[in-house]
């Protein structure tokens, strides 16, 4: 889609409305302006965000459908303003970006999916059940405390952890991987000066430059026995391989969402562990509801607050007119509170018999490709927890700060303290 196409409503038209979750007081609360709007203006204008934002159970599950109607092309923008030249002048000098697998739309989706897809699928994902054990007790016990923050600590670094052993990514690359993909999130949200937005795109050339250089050491032979190797194989032999562009862009890709979108539940439910003593109770005497309590953070307090999508036509969503060319959030924190699909929306319910209806992994050809992989480490993160960390609640004048983010809803830093 051209980046001069105008989405905006004018002025004399309606619905547009002064919502913007990269600031307070929405950063924090999204739920009860969406709630008010899912009753009044379902489908709406945000010229914060630069995107009309969908709200309705019904009507995000239709535009996820919807491939032909809605491109997933710029799905992690908020907006397509461009960005200022000085940084727009730098990335030029980068790597091209073709998208990544939730950027990709028909028919090029389907083989790039396809060639990580075997990566990911449970009967590979549970080989890591041992290392993601370890991995977890190895960071609990270097978090020290309490008190502690298990934010910065735990929940954002075991994902990427785990996401980077899958791929093969060298141990000893762990922390510049994650900061990386920290920064490329910063761009993506555009919040910040030009200062703070050129730091984030030299960084992002930086991750370039090293995912190159990677895929380029198996090309030529120089490591041969590792899973991105194995990858390469795969493609090569494929009846449709993607090409050398896509697969660098397809990657870098896999490597932030691994990381981002399962810290984001990991933190979450972090969180949720730390306000409810009876449902640490009761996960202890019955483990075998942590994955029912994994999706209910997963629909209560979700990580990815949404996608975006571009209106391919001019179409009718919830009875309002969206132009042709025009940017969506398809809010998935508003549609997973829709009064009329879950029973007392509003309220955290361990033993819900609605939460199947949750759309926070996604749904249609995106459905997320790592969300077995992203459970089992919640699983094991949370049967760790209560383990490890008896009494677990938030610190003495802990405060939960959302990090500003286009797709992940997330609180990198959270201290609590437990009974020693």
């Amino acid at each position: 889609m051209s980046q001069d196409v105008d989405s905006r409503p004018r002025t004399d038209e309606r619905p547009i409305r002064d919502y913007n979750p990269f600031v307070e007081p929405d950063l924090s609360d999204p739920y009860t302006p969406l709630a008010e709007a899912r009753k009044n203006a379902p489908v709406f204008y945000s010229p914060a965000m630069g995107a009309w934002v969908v709200t309705r159970h019904e009507d995000v599950k239709y535009v996820l459908a919807e491939t032909e109607l809605f491109s997933s092309t710029q799905s992690i923008y908020s907006n397509l303003d461009p960005l200022p030249e000085p940084v727009a002048e730098i990335l030029r000098t980068g790597f091209p970006y073709s998208g990544g697998l939730v950027d990709m739309d028909p028919p090029d989706h389907a083989p790039a999916r396809r060639l990580f897809n075997h990566r990911f699928v449970l009967s590979s994902v549970t080989r890591l059940q041992a290392h993601i054990r370890a991995q977890a007790h190895r960071l609990v016990d270097e978090m020290g405390g309490p008190p502690a923050d298990i934010g910065a600590a735990f929940a954002n670094m075991l994902p990427v952890v785990v996401i980077t052993t899958l791929l093969g990514v060298p141990s000893g690359d762990v922390a510049a991987v994650k900061f990386w993909a920290d920064e490329w999130l910063v761009l993506n949200s555009r919040q910040g000066d030009i200062e703070r937005l050129t730091a984030a795109a030299r960084a992002l050339l930086d991750f370039q430059s090293y995912v190159d250089e990677l895929l380029a050491q198996r090309e030529t032979g120089g490591m041969t026995d590792d899973p991105l190797s194995d990858l390469l194989a795969i493609n090569d032999t494929g009846v449709r391989p993607i090409d050398r562009t896509t697969m660098h862009s397809v990657l870098m890709s896999v490597l932030l969402a691994g990381y981002k979108t399962t810290s984001g539940l990991l933190a979450n439910s972090v969180y949720q562990l730390s306000r409810r003593p009876e449902v640490v109770e009761e996960l202890q005497r019955s483990p075998e509801l942590i994955d029912k309590f994994l999706l209910e953070v997963v629909r209560f307090d979700t990580a990815v607050p949404g996608m975006y999508r571009t209106a391919t036509q001019d179409v009718q969503i919830g009875g309002t007119v969206v132009p042709a060319g025009s940017h969506l959030q398809v809010s998935f924190l508003s549609a997973d509170r829709d009064e009329t699909v879950f029973d007392h929306a509003d309220r955290f319910d361990l033993h819900r018999t609605d939460g199947a209806a949750q759309i926070g992994f996604g749904r249609g050809i995106h459905h997320c490709m790592g969300s077995s992989l992203s459970m089992l480490e919640a699983h094991i993160a949370v049967e760790t927890v209560i383990d490890r960390l008896p009494g677990l609640r938030l610190a003495d004048g802990c405060e939960r700060v959302f990090a500003q983010s286009a797709t992940i809803r997330n609180t990198p830093s959270l201290m609590v303290t437990w009974r020693k």
